[in-house]
């Protein structure tokens, strides 16, 4: 994946291509290079980017929603899972600069390493454009997922609840889940997991499989609200 490609997936290019290389670079690799600096400073911004533009969209979406509410929901959207995802689909894998260390340990598709990947991506992209390069970056990549939520779930319930009484009273039927895979070292392995019903089907990932099942869910309860 070139510098190219990620530009053009996410819809800005780069006045400064030295931010990009830095978004990418995981800090094992820049520990390894005296003087490179790693994505972590670029991370912290891009955490606020994220949490700024996910609030106010979402504060637009549900005239109704209570703080509560509006906060369950910017933090399913915003969960290491959902960014993990979300750098996926854009190729950042691909790209990030990780030691040999990383490498072999598939560091590519550590959701970890992807949800601070897309994070440092979008700080990096408020350095290079300003504000207005950031909301442009943020509607290409979340105005779909935040427009899939066509209700606020109710206080406490989780993703999984929510699916299991939908699919109930829709379908007849309970949610089904399986595991889909395993990666990354021992200590810290990161699960994908698919949840299914009614032939509509989803995936998530997570750092536990029970954490790869809610974002499984979350995204299939999206995909089965959407109109």
């Amino acid at each position: 994946m070139s510098s190219a490609d990620i530009e053009a997936a996410l819809g800005h290019r780069f006045a400064d291509p030295a931010l990009l290389e830095t978004a990418l670079t995981h800090p094992a690799w820049a520990f390894e290079h005296p003087g490179a600096e790693s994505n972590q400073r670029l991370e912290f911004l891009g955490d606020a980017v994220v949490g700024l533009l996910l609030a106010r969209a979402l504060y637009a979406r549900f005239p109704k929603a209570d703080e509560g509410a509006l906060t369950r929901l910017r933090a399913s959207l915003a969960s290491g899972e959902a960014l993990a995802r979300k750098a996926a689909s854009l190729g950042l894998g691909a790209a990030l600069r990780l030691n040999r260390g990383q490498t072999l340990e598939h560091g590519e598709r550590n959701a970890h390493n992807l949800a601070d990947a897309m994070e440092a991506v979008l700080g990096a992209v408020l350095l290079d454009g300003g504000f207005p390069a950031a909301e442009a970056v943020f509607e290409r990549l979340f105005a779909a997922d935040v427009a899939a939520l066509s209700e606020v779930p109710a206080g406490g319930e989780s993703p999984k609840s929510a699916l299991q009484v939908l699919a109930a009273r829709a379908f007849r039927e309970q949610p089904a889940y399986r595991i889909l895979s395993q990666d990354g070292p021992p200590d810290a392995p990161s699960f994908v997991a698919e949840a299914s019903v009614a032939g509509r089907a989803a995936t998530g990932a997570g750092r536990t499989k029970q954490a790869a099942q809610t974002a499984a869910a979350a995204a299939l309860l999206a995909l089965l609200r959407a109109p």
